[in-house]
Order: structure tokens, then sequence, then C-alpha cells
């Protein structure tokens, strides 16, 4: 069964899939359309306005989806995959660049399915309504995903939105915050950029406190003793790179600096929205910052990400 399901969705079939397939199954015959039933995700979406405008392709996709027993099948072993933290790897490599939506939706719904439970736990913490709502929104990277890869859906992001599944992810404001992430032994949260934020220390440094303060009585049963941040904007190098100090490289001079294991990818990412490195000649030069850092690759340079911590404050 689990072999010829494979070879009906162009999956490679492993044997470590064996677990997250069984349960998958098992889950499927005893919920069948629950996890892409469009009056839930409609319901969903009024609750926590995730989709707008995208929310007609999610529905269509739904459709397809429910239609098609072996995508069907696949989105409860994605589900078990998630519950179990297990491989994703292999099943997102292989549905990439179909352009089916069944293919490129079948990730999103295993991740709705986690939503009330996500939203329960929230209540249950006393997170803000407001907070809960901004977080989901993030579960739309239905444009971004067809920016990168020339297809609306999810898949590219599918790695990302599992943490969304294991109750990490909270947007605060401007920024993401991960919990689960630990730094030198010691329980911290990681800090992810939103585009357009205001990255003046002045406001950084206000938005940083208000999220301190929630997490501390939000998460009683962590020990947070700061934040880190992995990124190209704490490249120690960005001022020179610049010719000027920058909000960007501010914002890197709120954490102490430390080098992490890097081949300089994030830059064409989150300066050139690019999914993978290319010939420099080739980068777009729309703004300052992409003209430095173009120049500055085209010396022969990597421009690495680099990594921060910032302890908190211990009142």
């Amino acid at each position: 069964m689990q072999n010829e399901l494979f070879e009906q969705l162009k999956l490679t079939y492993k044997e470590h899939f064996e677990p997250y397939v069984a349960e998958g199954l098992e889950m499927y015959e005893k919920y069948k359309d629950y996890a892409f039933d469009k009056e839930r995700i409609c319901r969903l979406n009024d609750t926590y306005h995730i989709f707008g405008d995208y929310l007609d392709v999610v529905l269509q996709s739904a459709d397809e989806i429910r239609a098609d027993a072996a995508y069907s099948r696949l989105c409860y072993i994605i589900i078990s995959l998630l519950k179990q933290k297990g491989p994703l790897g292999m099943i997102k490599l292989s549905l990439s660049n179909r352009g089916e939506l069944a293919s490129e939706f079948a990730g999103l719904f295993a991740i709705m399915y986690f939503v009330e439970e996500f939203a329960e736990d929230c209540k249950e913490r006393g997170i803000p309504l407001e907070i809960v709502q901004n977080t989901l929104r993030g579960i739309n990277c239905i444009r971004k995903n067809k920016e990168l890869s020339g297809y609306p859906g999810v898949t590219v992001y599918l790695d990302w939105l599992a943490l969304y599944a294991y109750k990490e992810l909270y947007r605060i404001n401007h920024f993401i915050y991960q919990l689960g992430e630990k730094y030198e032994g010691k329980d911290v949260i990681s800090v992810h950029i939103l585009g357009g934020v205001d990255l003046s220390t002045e406001n950084v440094l206000r938005e940083f406190a208000y999220a301190e303060k929630l997490f501390k009585t939000c998460f009683p049963e962590y020990h947070f003793e700061g934040f880190i941040c992995d990124s190209w904007m704490l490249n120690p190098n960005l001022e020179q790179i610049m010719g000027r100090k920058t909000k960007v490289s501010q914002f890197g001079d709120l954490f102490e600096r430390y080098e992490i294991d890097s081949k300089g990818t994030g830059v064409y990412r989150f300066v050139f929205n690019l999914l993978a490195p290319v010939d420099p000649k080739t980068l777009s030069e729309n703004t300052s910052m992409q003209k430095a850092i173009k120049k500055y690759l085209l010396e022969g340079n990597v421009f690495k990400e680099y990594g921060g911590f910032r302890k908190w404050d211990e009142k």
C-alpha cells in the first residue's frame, strides 16, 4: 500500500517513513476530510483572518485534494510527520516545482490541522487574541512562495511552517519570536525580522521589552535568559560595505556577535529575493543595500550570516 501510494504521488518511499505513513493512513480513515474541510477553513479564516485575498485559491485547492485520494492521504502523512517532528525534507523536495494545486497546498492543510490546538494553548496562557491572529497570518506565505518558485502554494516554506505546528512561533508587532532554542545551554528566544520593520534602536528596544515581559508571563516553564538572532543583518562588515551606519547595522550592534557556520546564502534570499545564489553580475541594483552588497560580492567576497546574543534584563 505504501509503495503504491508513493509511486502514485511520484514520491520516493523510504523505510524510515513507515511509522509516519502508518499513522497518517490511520488518521485519514478516522478523520477523512477534516484537514481540508472548507467550512472549517472558512471558520478559522473568519476568526484569525489568515488568508485574505488568497482564500479562493485555498478553497479551490481543498476541493482538488478532497477529490484526490492519494493527496488526501498524503496530507495526513504530513500531519503525522509534524506531530512526531519527523523528516519533512524528502517530501518537501519531491513536491516542489510541480505547479499543481494539490502538491503545492497539501502541506498547508497539514499545518492548518494544528490551528485550533495552537489557539487554545495561547488562550490558556493569556496571550492576547491580536497576537494569535498576527501569528497565524504568517501561515499565508502563498504570495512569497509564488515570488520565489513561480507557483502559489506553501511548499518552499514547509520547513518554516512546521514551526507553527510545533507551537514555536509567535509574531509580536514587527518581529517573529521562536521558542525552543538554546544558547550555551540556556533557554533563549530566536528573533526573526519581518520586512519593512522600523529598525531604529529606540523602536527595537521598545518591541523587545514588550516581548520579554510577555514571554516571562505566559511561558513560566521556561527560564529565558535572552534573545538570539542569526542573520545577514548581524554581519559586522555591513557598516563598512554600506559606507555609513544604517538602521540595519545599528540593529546588529544590539547583540553580542559570534561566528556561525554560514555559506552566505542569506543575502540572496532576503536582499535579492532569490531561492539560491546566482552569478553576482546578474543581481539587481534597485536599492542602495543591493548595490553595496552586489559590489562586495563582485569583489570575490562571501557575505556571511552571523549570530548574536542579547541578554535579558535581570529584573
